[in-house]
């Protein structure tokens, strides 16, 4: 009984401070997890880097970190201020007669979609202008909040930095802390980092790769605002089955009407042979492992976490899905004991 005392009161004291501390770095959660899931993609690279610099972690870091900024976050950044850029455009036609081009393709999509499906109602419009609406509210606090993205920017370089600099001693450092056995926490370090891994790889960068190309093929035939359908595309490539197709075929039926015949069979065959053929190809190369998640949690967990916390949510959904499943996994295993 003496001994049950202490267990409660570390236990409650343990809980609040944790509770406590989640409150106070919650500000800057989203900020550490993206910097998290950075690091463990650019590890490999910064341990290559290392090996140049005669073992110095932080000149590697320092330099993987800049290579980072150069081949990938100026470009993303760049990129999504185009995006912003459109979104306002788009959704400031909706509001103007150019907007009747939509509606008459809204109203041939009807036409055909009710002689299957007789109640159905479908409004392109109303779906363009809420994602449109969306991207200016969440990139817009982006670009216009310039202290508080600097700030961010700045934290995440710091916290990236010492990811990669003391990761091994951040994971001994928890390994010794931890609750459970050595053997339950290198197997579930091991499942994040392969989480991490199939996620961002195995779903997020060949979705990236195909709304990218259908976002090339729709500037090469003219159609406007390819940077809008080209982000659009990116969120349709999760669909299990459908894919794309969900953004090619509307665009294509209004190249047709209202383009020339060469956009509309331009769109068609770039659709066809160049977007399609790149998940036959890109994922058995960079599928290796697999965390055993259907598509379709993932498309709902990449929606789920974009709603719950903004774009950051586009990767962050699907891992932390994944983690779910990890954690499930290494509770399950009976040779792996827990406590």
């Amino acid at each position: 009984m003496n001994n049950f005392k202490p267990q409660i009161f570390f236990g409650v004291s343990i809980s609040v401070l944790f509770i406590l501390s989640l409150l106070i770095l919650s500000p800057f959660l989203i900020t550490l997890c993206m910097a998290l899931i950075v690091s463990i993609i650019l590890n490999p690279v910064c341990k290559r880097i290392a090996k140049v610099t005669f073992g110095n972690k932080s000149i590697a870091s320092i330099i993987t970190i800049l290579l980072f900024y150069v081949i990938i976050f100026i470009p993303v950044s760049l990129i999504s201020f185009q995006l912003f850029k459109e979104a306002q455009e788009v959704y400031t036609s909706l509001d103007t007669p150019s907007a009747a081009n939509v509606t008459a393709i809204n109203q041939v999509i009807n036409d055909n979609l009710k002689s299957i499906i007789p109640n159905s109602d479908v409004r392109i419009e109303k779906y363009i202008g809420g994602f449109s609406s969306w991207i200016i509210s969440n990139l817009g606090n982006f670009f216009t909040g310039t202290f508080d993205m600097f700030l961010k920017i700045l934290l995440a370089t710091i916290a990236l930095f010492f990811l990669l600099k003391d990761g091994e001693k951040f994971k001994k450092n928890i390994k010794d802390l931890s609750p459970i056995s050595d053997d339950a926490y290198d197997y579930l370090v091991k499942s994040i980092e392969t989480a991490v891994k199939t996620v961002v790889f195995g779903s997020v960068i060949i979705a990236v790769v195909q709304g990218v190309v259908s976002g090339i093929g729709m500037s090469i035939f003219g159609i406007p605002n390819a940077t809008l359908w080209g982000t659009i595309s990116i969120i349709a490539a999760f669909i299990p089955g459908i894919g794309t197709g969900i953004v090619f075929v509307p665009i294509i039926i209004y190249a047709f009407f209202y383009g020339t015949m060469f956009q509309a069979i331009g769109l068609l065959l770039w659709a066809l042979i160049i977007v399609n053929i790149i998940d036959n190809l890109l994922r058995p190369l960079i599928m290796h492992k697999s965390v055993g998640i259907h598509p379709l949690f993932i498309l709902f967990s990449v929606l789920g976490g974009i709603s719950f916390i903004g774009p950051s949510g586009f990767i962050i959904g699907p891992l932390v899905l994944s983690l779910f499943f990890a954690l499930i996994r290494v509770y399950k295993m009976k040779e792996i004991q827990i406590s």
